[in-house]
């Protein structure tokens, strides 16, 4: 199974029955490169220190001291962060306990890194005749293996694991969406009322083509019956719907639009 084939099943437990076959290595991986990039950049910045010693003028020195402080701040809470995660992830057997912001920080660090490697490459490429000291020429090099790094750690594993913490995060909302259906009369009414049941069902595989086709026809028809349904709700009843379904800027969409959202939502976890 791919990745994104895992958003079909909404059972915590269930997913988590693939960590060791399908999605511990990605965990594995994204560990191993944080701490990676985390002593590249120590790394970098030990080298930026001794340089500036080295210089004359120590106003460059105290500069430099506090936006490197911050970045090595901001890059060993981020790894903390992901690892805490990590541990809670399991604690709790379930991936929806990953840290989704410290990834994001690595896909937006990528994104950076990517582009400052363009530039560094076509700027050396207009200077080729330029001496470089040996401190000059350690500094290029640890910059781009770390602009590389940082991009392809995230594409090749922090990826993936974003992937794998948003397939846990969509079934944990899908089993809290039964939860709430199971314990909230009103709000299960409503579901019976437009004749959604959002319980898994086993469908026959011996159905021959023509009989597919049919129950194509059918659900076809079975939605546009039930977005017609929801259009001719309330807007206070459409919008309490849309806020146990944890949608976000449901009062700004047209009732069309929600209506539809709802119908997808409550037919993706069937």
């Amino acid at each position: 199974m791919k990745l994104n084939d895992f958003y079909k099943i909404h059972d915590e437990n269930k997913l988590w029955g693939y960590e060791k076959s399908k999605f511990r290595n990605f965990i594995i991986g994204s560990c191993s490169v944080i701490a990676l990039l985390l002593c590249l950049i120590l790394a970098q910045k030990g080298i930026e220190l001794y340089s500036y010693l080295k210089k004359p003028d120590s106003r460059a020195l105290i500069s430099w001291i506090p936006f490197s402080l911050l970045i090595i701040g901001l890059h060993t809470y981020v790894s903390i962060t992901f690892y805490l995660g990590v541990t809670k992830s399991y604690k709790h057997k379930s991936f929806a306990n990953l840290s989704g912001g410290s990834m994001l920080f690595y896909g937006f660090m990528a994104f950076i890194c990517a582009i400052e490697l363009i530039f560094t490459l076509s700027s050396r490429l207009n200077k080729s005749n330029t001496e470089l000291s040996a401190m000059d020429i350690t500094t290029l090099v640890l910059n781009i293996v770390i602009n590389l790094s940082f991009f392809v750690s995230y594409w090749a594993v922090i990826r993936p694991t974003r992937t794998i913490y948003s397939i846990f995060v969509n079934a944990k909302k899908m089993t809290e969406l039964n939860q709430l259906l199971t314990n909230n009369t009103e709000m299960s009414n409503m579901f019976n009322m437009m004749g959604m049941n959002i319980q898994p069902k086993e469908e026959n595989s011996t159905n021959t083509n023509e009989e597919k086709a049919q129950i194509i026809d059918t659900k076809n028809e079975a939605r546009k019956a039930n977005v017609d349904k929801l259009l001719n709700l309330p807007n206070n009843q459409l919008f309490k719907i849309a806020q146990h379904l944890s949608i976000s800027g449901y009062d700004k969409m047209s009732k069309e639009e929600l209506a539809n959202l709802i119908v997808d939502i409550t037919e993706k976890s069937k």
